[in-house]
């Protein structure tokens, strides 16, 4: 029979950087999330307009779905990333984060106007660029490589065993 190492129970440390980068996320997807639902705040609210106006035309079902459907999935990861600090919800918010890669291009190649009535320059779009290669990155931290894997001491070997 098999002994189980008398470590295994012991419960790891909080990791408080991973902890952080969590909140952190979380608290931005969630507020990022207001933007597609039109009358969520008393103020005018242009953006859901400018979401819809972002979504490429070859991608089929209505453009008011894909902004309703991904504030939802924004509002689902943040509460996730808060209040379970789970590896699944940094991996599906790297998910996300690829799914608006489209939506980013379609922006750039037609100027679209933002909700100002400006067009965007090329250096807004090139730090939105940046920033989704850090939301990128960061989520592959949180999802697969900050993973809290058991740490095993080894026994030292006695001349009884």
């Amino acid at each position: 029979r098999m002994k189980r190492p008398s470590n295994m129970n012991v419960k790891q440390p909080v990791n408080w950087t991973r902890r952080v980068v969590n909140y952190t996320m979380g608290i931005f997807f969630l507020a990022t999330c207001l933007a597609h639902f039109p009358g969520l705040t008393r103020a005018p609210y242009p953006h859901y307009e400018f979401l819809k106006s972002m979504v490429p035309p070859w991608i089929p079902l209505p453009s008011s779905f894909h902004v309703l459907w991904t504030g939802a999935a924004e509002a689902m990861i943040g509460l996730s990333m808060i209040t379970t600090h789970s590896c699944e919800s940094a991996q599906w918010g790297f998910f996300l984060i690829v799914l608006f890669t489209p939506a980013h291009v379609h922006h750039y190649l037609t100027d679209l106007p933002l909700p100002d009535g400006t067009i965007a320059s090329f250096s807004l779009h090139v730090s939105r660029w940046i920033l989704q290669l850090v939301f990128l990155a960061v989520f592959a931290y949180l999802g697969w490589f900050s993973v809290d894997k058991p740490r095993l001491r080894r026994r030292s070997k006695t001349k009884d065993q």
